[in-house]
């Protein structure tokens, strides 16, 4: 049970430290031309100008911290749960451009000239997700897991006495 436990944690931190890597460089790549990212917001059409300056300026940051907080082992879920949400939209939206037939960059690295693969940008999309999903996973295990063996050798020494009977007064 200790080396399987062992195992888990070394693949969530292998994961944690891919992800948040990717989601930090993503977001530095969009903070380094906010105006070409909103551009490649707008060009899905799915959203106003506003917005889209909005998502440009904001998107990356949070992606950044994001990144942060699964690189620095942060033991809150908000970080993979957040970014799995983002990973719904980002597929939903790659998905629609598709189905439309549009020819756009997806903005995901930076600005990009090259014709979009979009089943391999939805694959790859989906294979974060399924990190983001396997660290929460991962996280969220039973409680009775977590007690490491001297907590489980304490509560095993712990004598339980039944009660004994209080006599009534008379």
């Amino acid at each position: 049970m200790v080396k399987k436990q062992v195992k888990l944690r070394w693949i969530e931190f292998l994961i944690r430290l891919v992800l948040g890597s990717l989601f930090i460089y993503s977001g530095i790549m969009k903070l380094l031309d906010p105006a070409v990212f909103q551009v490649d917001i707008l060009n899905f059409e799915l959203v106003l100008r506003k917005t889209a300056a909005f998502t440009a300026l904001y998107l990356p940051w949070l992606k950044i911290l994001c990144g942060i907080a699964l690189i620095g082992w942060i033991k809150s879920s908000a970080a993979p749960l957040l970014l799995s949400f983002l990973m719904f939209i980002f597929i939903a939206v790659i998905g629609s451009a598709w189905i439309r037939e549009l020819d756009v960059s997806c903005g995901c690295f930076g600005a990009s000239d090259t014709t979009p693969n979009y089943f391999f940008l939805i694959v790859r999309n989906l294979l974060i997700l399924c990190g983001l999903i396997a660290v929460i996973w991962i996280q969220k295990e039973p409680k009775s897991a977590r007690l490491d063996r001297d907590q489980k050798e304490l509560l095993n020494d712990i004598e339980i006495r039944p009660f004994r009977e209080v006599e009534k007064p008379s």
